[in-house]
């Protein structure tokens, strides 16, 4: 059961970004949403597919033309969905919450969006046409994968898919996605692990390595077993394989009652809610003949022993498979590598030989069983402060920038796409690095210590907005502002020690992350940017890092894509994208744009201010960074605020100034027009209204001409002679 996306909702949402949603979520390629003509990307004619960029609306004339082409049926055409898995992807894209209004039994939701999984990622075949993916796709893995058989990769019940959904077309694998399960439910995956169906590795990107799989975003550590639930509950021994592959191609030859299984998260971890599936079993653990295969056999060991029956280590016998004078580093090294050499009985043997153990491998040095000796630090929690020590305790407003930034609080710079944040850290940076006035206004303190990391805007384009900055600042000598261009990720407590020890090494007291969305979370828990309690656990830490080293934590962060910009109360802290980062911030310094950018170089801004320290202030900000058509080198910081109140004044009088000017210009051409009307009617003249008829003007118009005209004395008023009866009518007087 998954929630219902309201309809109208997302009508709405998708209005403006229709040619996105038809890229990212329908997968549609980018060059084909240019107006033109181009072939069908589904059933292949060459030029009978276009969308339409004044009506908004795709087709194709052989194979999709249904709803007059609206986008979300077009998802549902090319996705092969129902309409609610339609809006349920487009709503998943455009980062909308669902209706609270209903539920609906979505099948292929239920199947293939587990709870905590980031499974919009990810474009599953479904139905008959997914099956013949399935298939195809296993046949294919399984000749790219020497001794792995088709039938026996089907046994881990692996779906076909295309992976990643948002990326552009042209970056989209083919993929088998293999679901993993915690024991005791085999209905509800808890992780999927990735395959490409070519039997390559998945091609190294900016934040991860080449890797052979892929664990999907949102996954935790699971089991995959080749075989039915119903056999590994009456299986007597279980093979426990380091990797999926090894498990698949040693299941065909192994004993009756014996079953192959593995871990989705790799030899150097084993999740304790595994364990209990092993119970009064007997585990062969068979791991790769490496250091991280030797690491995984004594982790499982220690685990497994005494809740299995029996726990047995097999080596993998390379030594007397290959020839000893045979170059060490090419000897196999898995249970793959075996089977596809013909040498399986070897392995069947070798944990036929194997003794069980009788002890738990030992702890490696410096565990926790050697520091159970030691006495325990009680948690902050348990030390109770007496209420009249808590009301003597001094505890000093630190202003760094009085009525902006205040010291120890964390902080966000937060706007809409392309909308000055990463200038505006900048500015934060260089005024509180060399103690200048903040955006030509505010008063610096004192003077910081400041580190910038900056992981989206790029080094050339960092470099110019300081060099402008330092320039419109008038600093001449050095300023401790440092910068780097490789985010940490403050989620991963390796990461926050090393920041730990760079802050107090060099002294920092500001750090600015910009922007938060790539330096916070990994591709292992980026699922959690949802649940405000599970942010709450993520940003925890990186309070403490703050709180520990005195310093305060900045960073940039975007507003939600589809959120309505109220011109009343612009750019408030519910705009904030991801769930708990609104509730995580002391400060804030919120930007939205007073008027549309004009690609001029000019911005005009609205710039909210406020923390929890009770300081509050609603700004108007003009930036002028240079004009675009100067190049780098006109790179420019000139910037200026005042009150809102004010510059919403000043813009209400240009308005009322400029629509005075129109209708002034609008007066002085009817009475030009209806001048030269007058003069075509001499000598007799003519009637107000055939006036202005001749003129192009309406009635009333012509009217309030004639008026002026004839103050001036440029028309006067005749008699002119209609049929029977006689008018008043107006003729040029030559003036």
């Amino acid at each position: 059961m998954t929630a219902r996306y309201d309809k109208d909702e997302i009508k709405a949402a998708i209005s403006g970004h229709e040619i996105e949603v038809l890229e990212h979520v329908a997968r549609i390629p980018r060059g084909n949403l240019d107006g033109r003509h181009h072939g069908c990307h589904l059933c292949g004619g060459k030029d009978r597919a276009r969308y339409d960029t004044a009506k908004r609306f795709y087709i194709c004339n052989q194979c999709f033309h249904s709803q007059n082409g609206d986008v979300i049926a077009a998802v549902q055409w090319a996705l092969g969905c129902d309409f609610q898995t339609a809006l349920a992807e487009i709503g998943s894209y455009l980062d909308i919450k669902p209706s609270a209004n209903g539920q609906h039994d979505g099948r292929r939701e239920a199947e293939s969006a587990p709870s905590g999984l980031a499974t919009d990622q990810i474009c599953f075949h479904d139905g008959a046409a997914g099956e013949i993916f399935r298939q195809r796709y296993v046949a294919s893995w399984a000749a790219a994968k020497a001794g792995l058989q088709a039938e026996q990769i089907l046994r881990a019940r692996p779906k076909p898919a295309r992976w990643p959904r948002k990326a552009p077309a042209e970056l989209q694998q083919d993929v088998l996605c293999f679901p993993g399960f915690r024991p005791g439910d085999r209905q509800n995956p808890t992780a999927i692990l990735l395959y490409r169906s070519d039997g390559q590795p998945f091609p190294a990107s900016d934040k991860l390595s080449q890797r052979k799989s892929h664990t999907l975003r949102g996954s935790i550590d699971s089991l995959i077993v080749v075989g039915t639930p119903e056999e590994f509950a009456a299986a007597k021994s279980v093979w426990l394989c380091e990797g999926l592959p090894d498990a698949i191609a040693i299941a065909p030859y192994l004993p009756s009652g014996h079953i192959a299984c593995t871990n989705t998260h790799g030899a150097g971890c084993f999740d304790d809610s595994l364990v209990p599936a092993f119970a009064d079993k007997a585990v062969y653990i068979e791991m790769d003949a490496d250091e991280a295969g030797e690491e995984g056999e004594r982790i499982r060991a220690r685990k497994l022993f005494g809740v299995a029956e029996s726990v047995c280590i097999v080596k993998l016998p390379v030594e007397e498979m290959i020839d000893p004078s045979t170059p060490r580093d090419t000897l196999p090294n898995d249970v793959r590598d075996f089977v596809a050499a013909g040498r399986w009985e070897e392995l069947i043997d070798a944990a036929k030989a194997a003794e069980p153990l009788t002890e738990p491998p030992e702890e490696p040095p410096g565990d926790e069983a050697s520091q159970e000796s030691k006495p325990k630090e009680p948690p902050a929690f348990a030390k109770l402060i007496p209420f009249d020590d808590f009301l003597a305790m001094d505890f000093p407003d630190d202003a760094l920038i009085p009525g902006v930034v205040v010291a120890g609080q964390p902080g966000v710079i937060g706007a809409r796409l392309k909308c000055m944040k990463s200038h505006m850290a900048c500015e934060c940076g260089i005024s509180l690095s060399s103690q200048t006035r903040f955006c030509n206004h505010f008063d610096v303190v004192r003077q910081c210590r400041v580190a910038l990391w900056s992981g989206e805007s790029g080094r050339k384009k960092v470099q110019q907005i300081l060099r402008a900055q330092r320039e419109s600042h008038g600093i001449t000598e050095p300023i401790p502002l440092f910068v780097n261009f490789a985010l940490p990720k403050l989620s991963l407590s390796e990461h926050l020690e090393v920041l730990h020890k760079v802050i107090t090494d060099s002294k920092i007291e500001v750090c600015i992350f910009d922007p938060l969305y790539m330096a916070l979370l990994t591709g292992d828990n980026a699922g959690l940017a949802g649940n405000v309690y599970a942010m709450g656990v993520v940003l925890e830490p990186l309070t403490q890092l703050g709180q520990e080293t005195n310093c305060t934590i900045l960073a940039c962060h975007h507003f939600r894509k589809t959120t309505a910009l109220d011109q009343d109360e612009p750019c408030s802290l519910e705009e904030l994208s991801q769930a708990g980062v609104a509730e995580w911030v002391g400060q804030w310094l919120l930007l939205a744009r007073r008027s549309p950018y004009q690609s001029d170089g000019r911005h005009e801004l609205y710039m909210r201010v406020g923390g929890r320290s009770g300081h509050a202030s609603f700004w108007a900000a003009d930036i002028f960074e240079g004009d675009p058509a100067d190049g780098a080198d006109g790179q420019q910081w000139k910037i200026s605020i005042r009150p809102v109140a004010d510059a919403r004044a000043e813009a209400k009088e240009a308005a009322e100034r400029r629509k005075a000017e129109a209708r002034e210009q609008r007066d002085n051409d009817d009475r030009r027009r209806m001048l030269e009307a007058a003069r075509r009617c001499v000598p007799d003249g003519d009637t107000q209204t055939a006036l202005s008829k001749l003129a192009g003007i309406s009635n009333q118009r012509g009217a309030d001409a004639i008026r002026t005209l004839l103050v001036e004395g440029r028309i006067k008023r005749v008699e002119i002679r209609k049929h029977t009866r006689t008018e008043t009518g107006y003729v040029a007087t030559g003036r």
